[in-house]
């Protein structure tokens, strides 16, 4: 009896195991790309108030996180026209007072143009809202916002460039 209940034991521990690792997907970083004719993304101020010394600090933030994943990144310039298919990066912060610390929120969103302006109907590539409360340093909370946006990077995969002809760079 004991030693049929240690056999019948061992089998459910083995079989959790292997459906644990056959449940999970492994995908390697070389996989998770997006391909586009030249990985340029405008980017865009942030639609706040004021434009501080902070505030540009963290768009400094915003740019090399999406250097990092092989964007090439130029300023969306209002009034200036997109070409059709061009990406374009928008990006907000707000500050909401639920305590004595504010709490950060940046909302991240990665557009294809279809038309020569920026529009809430293009079609979203990626979009992502992050708020976050800790670490409570400072009142401001601009450390908040740091750690916003690593987290709000998270899923946007890497840019691979591809010719006009489909032909990979």
């Amino acid at each position: 009896m004991r030693k049929n209940l240690r056999v019948n034991l061992q089998f459910n521990i083995l079989f959790i195991l292997f459906s644990l690792i056959a449940g999970t997907p492994l995908v390697s970083a070389e996989e998770y790309i997006f391909e586009h004719s030249d990985c340029t993304a405008r980017i865009a101020h942030p639609s706040h108030d004021r434009l501080t010394d902070e505030i540009k600090e963290l768009k400094d933030k915003v740019v090399s996180e999406l250097q990092k994943r092989n964007f090439t990144v130029k300023e969306l310039i209002d009034g200036k026209r997109l070409l059709t298919g061009e990406l374009y990066f928008q990006w907000d912060l707000n500050f909401t007072k639920e305590s004595v610390y504010h709490a950060c929120v940046i909302d991240i969103s990665l557009k294809q143009a279809k038309g020569q302006r920026p529009r809430k109907s293009d079609p979203s590539l990626y979009k992502k809202s992050v708020k976050r409360k800790v670490p409570r340093i400072t009142f401001k909370g601009m450390e908040r916002c740091d750690f916003a946006i690593k987290e709000s990077f998270i899923h946007i995969p890497t840019c691979k460039k591809i010719g006009f002809y489909g032909e990979k760079k």
